[in-house]
């Protein structure tokens, strides 16, 4: 297989708790009222993102449908692009070995939502945030699947991965903050 960049490239992402650095970087996603998104944000701020390898969405139905692309904050998906050029290069461009490790599987990216059990919106709300292979790697699990390769290509971009996360754990999860 290919080796992959390793070297923690200086990316200027926000503080995740600091509202103030997260709205001046990636925009205030909020509407009036604060409780959906502001149609002139999404406007400005939402970029749409496509993935080197085929991806599908599994809705709660069971329902399996294909993902062509999603959106992102336009602030780090020129990030995000180059992560997935690396996991996809990191894989010798096989599709069956995305598939091996559940990568095909969108979680989710953009979601104008609050933190789970949190008054707080969600990093999915700023659309700086991206969930991969949600079956194996579900919110609040002691362990995870994903695989150390593709968790190392994320940080070599500076973006924090909810398994690092000290209390609940979100395998799944990455996000452009620091």
């Amino acid at each position: 297989m290919t080796e992959f960049v390793t070297a923690l490239l200086v990316q200027p992402w926000p503080h995740q708790s600091s509202r103030a650095e997260m709205d001046a970087f990636y925009g205030d996603p909020r509407g009036p009222g604060g409780n959906k998104v502001s149609p002139a944000w999404s406007k400005a701020f939402l970029v749409d993102v496509k993935s080197p390898w085929k991806m599908v969405f599994t809705a709660d139905n069971g329902k399996v449908s294909p993902i062509k692309k999603f959106s992102f904050n336009k602030m780090a998906a020129p990030s995000l692009e180059r992560v997935f050029d690396a996991i996809w290069e990191h894989y010798d461009k096989d599709q069956a070995a995305i598939e091996a490790r559940g990568l095909h599987q969108y979680g989710g990216a953009f979601n104008f939502r609050k933190i789970r059990g949190s008054s707080h919106i969600s990093n999915h709300a700023y659309a700086c945030a991206l969930d991969l292979d949600p079956a194996h790697n579900p919110l609040g699990a002691k362990t995870g699947r994903m695989p150390a390769e593709v968790v190392t290509i994320f940080k070599s971009e500076g973006w924090r991965w909810g398994g690092d996360y000290v209390g609940r754990k979100d395998w799944m999860h990455f996000e452009a903050v620091r």
